[in-house]
């Protein structure tokens, strides 16, 4: 399945494997384009049948982001530490759009977030003032944040979970408000809509994420909000493959590019 990391990388920004099963996210435009391109790789490759993976599409105009790869907490509670945490992104309402030239800055910027300012001006060709500014303003718009990616496995993380969920409309802002006043350190990335969601956390065994789960089901009252089970999907971290670990760059550069 090395083949589909080379074809599959341009869209998304997450993908992680283990022998027979795994998942992925991404970010497209064009829906059309997008499933039609994971069903020809099925067809012609042969690795993945087309009835065996599902595609899950949430519209990101009517979708909450609570965590996007978002690591503070979980070292907070690893470490039994305070961890300092950047400030909430404002949330933004209608398409944003780019003046002349800051869409190369903000495209670099994701793809190298380790280089400096200077590098990055180097790079393209600018001042090192004005990549900081822009990286300043980006900033400050929600555009671009620095985020803590660590080492699950040297910290000693043993179970990957992926859990997609349909929820009752009417519930779903009650249920978005029990999750949001009892954060739950294990979830790096969640996203959901009034009718469905998925999140990804990650547990140090396999009993701990039984017990979570359990907690957070007590929580949120499937019984009230969900009209069916959610899919659960649990990876060794041990055994699994992270061909992209939150990287945009890609994505960012594929969706810009006319």
């Amino acid at each position: 399945m090395n083949r589909a990391a080379d074809i599959m990388s341009e869209s998304f920004f997450f993908m992680a494997r283990e022998d027979g099963k795994g998942f992925a996210m991404g970010i497209s435009k064009d829906y059309t384009g997008f499933y039609g391109d994971l069903l020809d790789f099925a067809g012609r490759y042969g690795y993945i049948r087309p009835d065996y993976f599902g595609v899950k599409v949430l519209p990101v105009r009517f979708t909450t982001f609570w965590r996007f790869g978002d690591f503070y907490e979980l070292i907070s509670n690893n470490y039994g530490i305070e961890v300092e945490r950047i400030g909430k992104r404002e949330e933004m309402h209608g398409e944003y759009f780019f003046r002349k030239g800051e869409e190369e800055v903000y495209a670099t910027l994701l793809e190298h977030p380790g280089w400096s300012g200077e590098r990055i001006a180097k790079h393209l060709g600018t001042s090192r003032q004005r990549v900081l500014r822009l990286r300043e303003k980006f900033s400050s718009e929600g555009l671009y944040d620095k985020k803590a990616i660590v080492d699950v496995k040297r910290m000693g993380y043993e179970v990957l979970l992926f859990v997609s969920w349909k929820t009752t409309p009417s519930a779903y802002d009650e249920m978005i408000e029990k999750m949001r006043a009892h954060p739950m350190p294990p979830v790096v990335f969640a996203a959901s809509t009034p009718a469905e969601g998925f999140a990804i956390a990650i547990f140090k065994n396999f009993r701990e994420s039984r017990e979570i789960t359990a907690r957070l089901s007590a929580w949120v009252n499937p019984e009230k909000s969900m009209p069916e089970e959610p899919e659960l999907m649990f990876l060794s971290i041990q055994d699994t493959r992270f061909t992209r670990y939150f990287e945009f760059g890609e994505s960012v550069r594929n969706i810009l590019k006319e």
